[in-house]
């Protein structure tokens, strides 16, 4: 159930709920219990989720006081926020009993996070990801805050393998100007976890009208920028900590790269080139 912004929505469903209808009633329990899952659907899939019809779904919104289904959404969107905030998520870390085993807790969550991402991910939509990163003029890779670590791994490893990769990062003020020359030869891979950044959001919509190819790493098939992408990829990233894990999303860009190497015939004269490049440069300590 909802708490804290979500108790406004109990309250007003409470107080109207039996004027609802039959469907009406079946889509406010719905949207009760799977608060996250609604505060991204349009009224579409909300409608095929809870079998009811679309303009149920708007009757519902406006039956409760509202002046439409964005105004519902908003309201569980705040919600959201709410819950998944940092400092709230450490409120509730600090309470769990100390005698709890944490770090073991951590293991076996990040375990059970890796077998359940592997059961959601179809090898041959790694295979199709893979032939598109190979066949692509540019690269362009982007993710912020939290997610900003997977997005440069993502390049740096693909940058030695195939040197058309655009890391999009927010440096020296010059975000959007990467974005420019995207076009339908291009792919556009972003990655984003909740709570989503608006610019991931806004960079994969403008590839998407660029023609680009969009392919995202996220929480789930109904997470803002898996929206509008043509490829996703879903991993797991919740731990028992007020931080979340990159392990799962890492694991993907892994599988990736791995896919990448062995395809791509030149990957190999491309690293070695590189290798030699930065021996000149006595790059380590142990070549």
């Amino acid at each position: 159930m909802l708490h804290k912004s979500g108790n406004f929505l109990e309250d007003i469903i409470s107080k109207n709920y039996s004027n609802l209808t039959k469907s009406e009633k079946k889509l406010a329990e719905f949207i009760l219990n799977n608060p996250e899952d609604c505060a991204f659907m349009s009224t579409t899939k909300l409608g095929q989720m809870v079998n009811v019809s679309e303009p149920t779904v708007i009757r519902f919104a406006v039956g409760l006081g509202l002046s439409g289904f964005p105004a519902l959404q908003e309201i569980l969107q705040n919600y959201l926020k709410e819950k998944i905030k940092p400092s709230e998520k450490l409120r509730k870390f600090k309470q769990t009993k100390k005698k709890v085993d944490i770090y073991g807790e951590i293991f076996r969550a990040t375990v059970e996070n890796l077998q359940v991402t592997q059961e959601q991910i179809h090898p041959e939509t790694l295979d199709e990801i893979v032939n598109k990163i190979i066949t692509a003029k540019r690269i362009y890779i982007l993710g912020f805050r939290r997610s900003f670590s997977v997005a440069y791994l993502l390049n740096y490893n693909l940058s030695s393998l195939l040197r058309n990769t655009v890391l999009i990062d927010a440096n020296y003020g010059l975000l959007f100007d990467k974005t420019i020359d995207m076009n339908k030869n291009d792919i556009c891979i972003g990655i984003s976890f909740p709570r989503y950044a608006t610019q991931t959001y806004q960079i994969i919509q403008h590839a998407k009208g660029k023609g680009c190819t969009t392919i995202v790493i996220t929480d789930s098939i109904i997470s803002p920028i898996a929206q509008v992408a043509d490829y996703v990829l879903t991993a797991k990233y919740e731990i028992p900590s007020f931080f979340h894990s990159n392990i799962c999303a890492l694991t993907l860009i892994d599988c990736i790269v791995a896919g990448v190497s062995r395809k791509e015939q030149k990957s190999f004269k491309l690293l070695a080139n590189f290798e030699k490049s930065l021996q000149k440069w006595n790059t380590w300590v142990v070549t």
